[in-house]
């Protein structure tokens, strides 16, 4: 980091209308955050810190991810657009960054995922309720959601399914082995992927091809790429009760 970069950041942070939580940031994460702010400028700096902004131990963990090369300028002021708008709740922005940090290491999440594939869902997905994120044979990030007691996700899934998956496939044996069974199928899904068919209780189905698995699965999904259901392929019944 060079001298320019540190006068750039105090003068960014002194222009700011909440100048000592800019100054509480760079306490927290003092490298990273100067750095970030230097590069950012006064304008995108001050949406980090109005009503609808970011706390310091938010600007932390995005200046960390920053820091590793993991976000760009261009990811963080998509991220601070999203955190205005309330399409980025608060408690959202930690688990974005450790999903970044961890992907490579973490078995429910694509290690090829990019910056650009988590903001994309944003608008659509609740990152606290998430349990997976795997892109499918297309490049479609397909998330999964635990949504207790709701009639799709995880949760589901494991009430309804988990016996037929013991049952079909001896090689399961564990909630874990279910959910990196989902994880397998639909990263190996052909990449002409989704099949329609008609719902018997009106619209349609999604659902991926992933017949090509080693364990076979029915995955469904809703056109925004949300993970409804995943069963047995032997199994018809479909995704609701």
């Amino acid at each position: 980091m060079s001298e320019d970069d540190v006068d750039d950041a105090v003068e960014t942070i002194e222009s700011l209308d909440e100048e000592q939580a800019a100054w509480d940031s760079v306490e927290e994460s003092p490298g990273p955050t100067v750095q970030l702010l230097s590069e950012l400028g006064r304008a995108d700096a001050q949406k980090f810190f109005e009503d609808r902004g970011l706390s310091k131990e938010e600007l932390a963990a995005i200046s960390r991810q920053f820091d590793a090369g993991r976000l760009s300028i261009e990811n963080i002021e998509r991220l601070i657009e999203l955190r205005s708008d309330g399409k980025l709740a608060p408690d959202e922005v930690v688990p974005l960054t450790e999903m970044l940090e961890s992907k490579q290491t973490d078995p429910d999440i694509d290690g090829d995922l990019t910056a650009e594939d988590l903001l994309s869902i944003v608008p659509k997905a609740d990152l606290t309720d998430t349990r997976m994120l795997v892109l499918d044979g297309a490049g479609n990030v397909r998330w999964l959601e635990f949504n207790e007691g709701e009639p799709v996700g995880y949760d589901k899934i494991l009430s309804k399914h988990k016996e037929d998956f013991y049952k079909e496939y001896p090689s399961v044996n564990s909630r874990r082995e279910i959910k990196q069974s989902i994880y397998d199928a639909i990263k190996k899904s052909e990449t002409n992927s989704v099949i329609i068919k008609p719902n018997p209780d009106g619209g349609k189905r999604y659902f991926l091809d992933v017949e090509s698995s080693d364990i076979p699965l029915r995955v469904a999904v809703s056109e925004n790429g949300f993970i409804l259901s995943a069963f047995p392929s032997s199994n018809d019944q479909g995704m609701f009760d």
